[in-house]
This record gives structure tokens, sequence and C-alpha cells, in this order.
């Protein structure tokens, strides 16, 4: 017989943080009560994987890949 295939569907969802909450409030609310609301969802519709990004954590790898980088080059050059 043969196997049976698996189709997934991939959904974005992008949440903006209202300016009178700070960082600390967005981030409490997205990993608390957000994430509570959406493990509901995603075991009555059999989600199979979930991800999450914040975008200060994203900027802040970025610059600190970017800071890292410029040390090596650096590094290389001898300065």
């Amino acid at each position: 017989m043969a196997p049976v295939k698996e189709r997934l569907l991939r959904i974005s969802v992008a949440h903006y943080r209202n300016q009178i909450f700070s960082e600390a409030e967005f981030h409490r609310w997205a990993t608390g009560k957000h994430c509570a609301k959406a493990a509901g969802l995603h075991a009555r519709y059999n989600i199979v994987a979930y991800g999450m990004v914040s975008t200060l954590e994203l900027v802040a790898l970025i610059l600190c890949n970017r800071l890292l980088d410029t040390r090596a080059i650096n590094q290389q050059e001898g300065q």
C-alpha cells in the first residue's frame, strides 16, 4: 500500500506592539497569553510545528553577528 502523502499549510502572523506598551510587556503577552490561547488551536487542528520570532531579539542577533564579523575582519587585517 502506498504511503499517504501529508499536505502542510504554512501561515505567518505578525503582531505589532502598540507604543504604549514596553517591550517587556509585549513579550509577556506574546509568550504568556497569546501562546496559551494558541496552544488550544494547535491541539485542535493538529499543528505539527510552531515558531515565534521577536524582532527585538532578531535585531540584536543581527547586530551581534555583524559586530563579530567586523571583529574577525579587523583581526585578519591586523587592526
